[in-house]
């Protein structure tokens, strides 16, 4: 403690979470134990100030520190602060590596052990899942007339990344060497997304030129050549063995699918209403079905259409349903849909075009901002305005796990591949 100006030794109550630090002196902490970081975020969000914790004789290698009070400063010409004797620490987690700015984006690789995030603060950060730490910061340079890095992804071996930005223009990095390969300008404003070919040599671009939303097909290959354009209402893109389809949403109801290289329209999808708004469009995961959610303007009413992307015809019509927020994603097995009403989640059969099942909690009050699957189906996660996030059991319908994130609003969630990890993006 200080008092007179002095430091003098202070009598602190020992606390059930130093206990446990006690016991995890001199151990060596391997990649998939969690018990230091988890008692030490435990301790962060509830101290605030880590000054007077033991740390000695801890493996703290993966313990990230930015931000956190570790010492009193100069006292009596000595540095006092927490005890850090023969601690196994990483000296970069003890220096600022975060975004200062909204995270727009985020991503697994595709061996789950990196992650990728774009930021409104122009740069890109790739990171270590398994120490936490900033292996490499993309877009350091660019200058001042780079705003924000809205959009990132990785090419399927993991070897470079494309980034989007709001400026229009899209870079490609090295992975392995941090260097820019190539820097365009694919639009005149604002990247939606980016996305490659699953050989590596195509890449697709969403975003405005002259105020309209429009997707591109670029040759990469040996140069940047631009070898398609959309402009009309596009609002989906997808690759099927490296050639791109796309959806476009038309104003009376009409969703088309075409080819982007010969613009040639593939179907027509009908049933829609004449005077209805498509609110959203997706592929299913093996692309074989093409799902829409569409308002009719009066009477007003909701229905879902589930058409074959290679026939056109129409598979599903659900009946008018009273109201839906958002259509959010199919089950691994595209059996089901997901949809959100406010705070609930709602689960759709599509062969009976029958309401499932609806996962509510009655702690969750804010709006659900995002829902997804694990990979086998199983599980279902949601997270919401306030920054929690919920995990559902399919089978039961119980909400099986509450994360309170002690952040300001969750925007985005995903699972890693085997559903044992969650990745989280907040405001």
């Amino acid at each position: 403690v200080i008092k007179d100006g002095e430091y003098q030794p202070g009598k602190k109550p020992e606390t059930i979470l130093d206990k446990v630090l006690d016991l995890l002196r001199d151990e060596k902490i391997e990649n998939n134990d969690y018990r230091i970081i988890n008692t030490l975020e435990i301790l962060k969000e509830v101290r605030q100030d880590l000054s007077n914790t033991d740390l000695s004789r801890l493996d703290l290698r993966r313990i990230v520190f930015n931000g956190v009070r570790l010492g009193h400063g100069i006292i009596n010409n000595k540095p006092r602060g927490a005890k850090l004797d023969e601690a196994i620490i990483n000296a970069a987690n003890f220096l600022p590596q975060g975004h200062t700015l909204l995270v727009k984006s985020i991503c697994y690789s595709h061996d789950g052990a990196k992650i990728l995030a774009a930021s409104k603060d122009s740069t890109v950060k790739e990171w270590s899942y398994s120490t936490g730490e900033c292996i490499r910061t993309y877009g350091t340079n660019l200058g001042l007339n780079i705003k924000e890095a809205t959009t990132a992804c990785y090419n399927q071996d993991d070897s470079k990344i494309l980034v989007g930005y709001s400026n229009g223009a899209v870079n490609e990095w090295c992975a392995n060497t941090g260097e820019c390969i190539r820097a365009f300008e694919a639009h005149s404003d604002y990247v939606k997304d980016v996305s490659y070919s699953q050989n590596g040599e195509k890449i697709l671009t969403r975003g405005t030129d002259n105020n309209k939303s429009g997707i591109k097909e670029w040759s990469i290959e040996n140069e940047v050549k631009c070898i398609a354009t959309f402009d009309d209402h596009a609002n989906q893109v997808k690759y099927i063995s490296n050639n791109a389809r796309i959806l476009s949403v038309y104003g009376n109801g009409c969703i088309e699918q075409r080819d982007l290289k010969s613009r040639e329209i593939l179907h027509i999808f009908e049933g829609c209403f004449s005077d209805g708004y498509v609110f959203y469009t997706i592929y299913s995961h093996d692309a074989k079905k093409i799902l829409a959610l569409v308002s009719s303007l009066s009477p007003a009413n909701t229905r879902i259409f589930e058409w074959c992307a290679e026939t056109g015809k129409c598979l599903v019509e659900f009946e008018s349903i009273p109201y839906i927020g958002k259509l959010f994603c199919y089950s691994p097995d595209d059996k089901r849909i997901l949809t959100q009403n406010k705070n609930v989640i709602e689960e759709w059969d599509l062969n009976t075009t029958r309401q499932r099942r609806k996962y509510t909690c009655p702690s969750a009050k804010d709006e659900i901002t995002d829902i997804c699957y694990n990979n086998d189906g199983s599980k279902i996660l949601a997270s919401y305005a306030d920054a929690t996030i919920r995990e559902f059991c399919v089978e039961t319908g119980i909400c099986i796990k509450t994360i309170d994130a002690m952040l300001v609003g969750t925007n985005s969630i995903i699972y890693n591949n085997d559903g044992t990890k969650i990745l989280s993006a907040h405001n």
